[in-house]
């Protein structure tokens, strides 16, 4: 398998071009999620760059479990605890970008991206039906949700189950089986 190494001059660069398409698409975040572990450099670079807020979600997806700390007992019961009080962002109508290093398989984003829709369709139709309102019109969700979260990672595998809305690099593993190593990753090499 080749490795494919990314320097911090490409992570640079790369974050700088996502920074300004995203801004020309009229996509301006009011917060950025990072993934734990290896979105939250790339997020972080991405909130000062954009001069965002920030906020984790530690998800990681190893051999098809979802993991947070400890805990990997049920994949959507904990990815659910884990964005239960990033509920209110999408309640307030906040434009969320979430941010990880990678979209490989895909299935760490589709995941997540699932289990937030349901999570917060649930509150939608829960506070809709208590008459709770708030500064959005509850009967255009879909119109919301769509306009309002944006994905993003530096490097996006083009045969992916899941397309991201924003990529600095792009490979196809279906073509070179190719593993990318991240210079957060590349540490001893680089002293």
């Amino acid at each position: 398998m080749e490795k494919l190494y990314l320097t911090w001059q490409d992570v640079e660069n790369n974050l700088l071009k996502m920074s300004l398409n995203l801004l020309l698409s009229g996509f301006k975040p009011t917060i950025i999620f990072g993934l734990a572990r290896g979105g939250l450099i790339p997020s972080v670079i991405l909130s000062h760059l954009l001069n965002t807020n920030f906020s984790q979600i530690q998800i990681s997806l190893r051999d098809g479990k979802v993991g947070h700390l400890s805990n990997q007992d049920n994949k959507t019961e904990i990815v659910e605890d884990l964005i239960s009080d990033r509920i209110p962002f999408i309640i307030k109508n906040e434009k969320i970008l979430i941010v990880d290093d990678i979209n490989d398989s895909g299935k760490t984003l589709s995941t997540l991206k699932k289990c937030l829709y349901d999570k917060w369709r649930q509150y939608f139709d829960l506070y809709d039906k208590w008459g709770q309102y708030f500064d959005c019109d509850l009967n255009k969700f879909e119109e919301i949700w769509a306009s309002n979260i944006r994905t993003a990672v530096l490097v996006n595998n083009l045969n992916s189950e899941f397309d991201v809305d924003l990529f600095g690099v792009e490979i196809n593993k279906a073509e070179k089986d190719v593993w990318v190593v991240f210079p957060w990753e590349n540490v001893k090499n680089n002293h």
